[in-house]
C-alpha cells in the first residue's frame, strides 16, 4: 500500500528498527531522495518512547514522520503505534507509517486498524526505497 502522506515540514523523520543496517540504508535512501528532513534512528522502542516524552514536555519537536519496524524485541511496532494513538497528545502525530519485512495481509489490516497512515514493505531495491521517500515530498 502506498502511503497517502506528504511531508510539508522540515522536522525530523524518526525510524524505529532493531537492525542497524536497515537504519543506515534508510538514512542513505532518504538523503538520496532529496528530502532535507533530519533523520533520527532508534534501535529500541523504549528510546523512541523517551523521545515522545520529550515531545510532550516540549524539549523535542513533533516529528514529521515516524517509520516503525513491526517486529521489535522490546515493544513491537504495533504496540508503539497503539500507545501513540491512545495518547491524546500524539493522536494526530503528523504521520505514522509501518515499515516492515512482513507482507502478510493480516499485518497490513492490523496496522491500518490502529490508524497508521500507511504500510510499506521494506524494499531490497535501493532505487525503489529512494522513490518511496520521494513519494513523501509535498
Amino acid at each position: 500500500m502506498t502511503p497517502v502522506v506528504k511531508l510539508n515540514s522540515t522536522e525530523a523523520i524518526l525510524m524505529l528498527d532493531d537492525s542497524q543496517e536497515d537504519l543506515i540504508i534508510a538514512e542513505q535512501c532518504l538523503q538520496m531522495s532529496g528530502l532535507s528532513n533530519p533523520f533520527l534512528a532508534f534501535t529500541r522502542a523504549s528510546e523512541l518512547m523517551a523521545y515522545f516524552d520529550g515531545v510532550r514536555d516540549g524539549t523535542n519537536p513533533m516529528p514529521a514522520l515516524l517509520l516503525l519496524d513491526l517486529n521489535m524485541p522490546d515493544m513491537s511496532g504495533f504496540d508503539v503505534l497503539q500507545a501513540l494513538r491512545a495518547d491524546e497528545c500524539f493522536k494526530d502525530v503528523p504521520v505514522i507509517l509501518a515499515l516492515t519485512n512482513s507482507d502478510r495481509i493480516s499485518d497490513r489490516e492490523r496496522v491500518l486498524s490502529l490508524q497508521a497512515d500507511g504500510f510499506h514493505t521494506k524494499d531490497g531495491d535501493i532505487k525503489a526505497y529512494v522513490r518511496f521517500f520521494q513519494s513523501l515530498a509535498a
